[in-house]
C-alpha cells in the first residue's frame, strides 16, 4: 500500500478495509480501461450488483426509520437518494474519478470528471463492498455517505423534489 496509488488513497477514504483488494480494484476498472487492457472485465457487472444493494439498503432503511410516511413518500425519498446525481455528488466527496482506471481516451476527454462514471463507479463499489464483507458492511458504508442526504429528503414533502415542495 503507498500513499501515491490513487486505489490505495481512495481504500484509506471509504472506511471499509478489503479483505480482497482485488474487489475494490474490479470496481474501479472502467470499460475504456479494459478495452486497452487485456486484464480484468469492467466494473459493469459490479454496478449492477451496486445498484441493487444500493436501493435494497436505502428501501430497508427508510421502511424502519420513517414508519409514518406513506408508500409514496417512502418513494420520493428513495428516488432522491438512488439516483445518478446524488450517486455523483458522492463519489466527488469521496474523490473516487481519481482513482478510476480510464482508458487514454476517456480520460483525455475529461472522464474522470463526468458525473455518470462518478455514479457508475459508486454502486460499483458499493458492490464490491458487499461482495468482499457482506451486508452489514455495504449498509454501513451507504448509510455513511447518503445518510444525511436520507435524512434533508425524509424532512419534508417531495424530499429532493422543490417544486413539490413548493406546490
Amino acid at each position: 500500500m503507498t500513499a501515491d496509488d490513487p486505489i490505495d488513497a481512495l481504500a484509506a477514504r471509504l472506511g471499509y478495509e478489503f479483505s480482497a483488494r482485488s474487489n475494490l480494484t474490479a470496481a474501479l476498472a472502467h470499460r475504456s480501461w479494459c478495452a486497452e487492457n487485456d486484464g480484468p472485465p469492467s466494473n459493469e457487472r459490479l454496478e449492477f450488483l451496486g445498484d441493487s444493494v444500493l436501493g435494497l439498503v436505502v428501501t430497508d432503511h427508510i421502511y424502519l426509520t420513517y414508519s409514518t410516511l406513506p408508500e409514496g413518500e417512502l418513494a420520493k425519498v428513495r428516488a432522491s437518494v438512488v439516483n445518478a446525481q446524488a450517486l455523483a455528488e458522492a463519489a466527488v466527496r469521496l474523490e473516487l474519478g481519481a482513482a478510476v482506471q480510464l482508458g487514454k481516451g476517456e480520460a483525455a476527454s475529461g472522464g474522470r470528471e463526468k458525473p455518470s462514471i462518478h455514479s457508475d463507479a459508486f454502486e460499483a463499489v458499493i458492490g464490491a463492498i458487499y461482495l468482499d464483507g457482506g451486508w452489514d458492511a455495504a449498509q454501513e458504508f451507504v448509510l455513511r455517505m447518503l445518510g444525511d442526504l436520507i435524512e434533508e429528503a425524509a424532512a419534508g414533502p417531495g424530499g429532493q423534489d422543490y417544486e413539490t415542495r413548493l406546490q
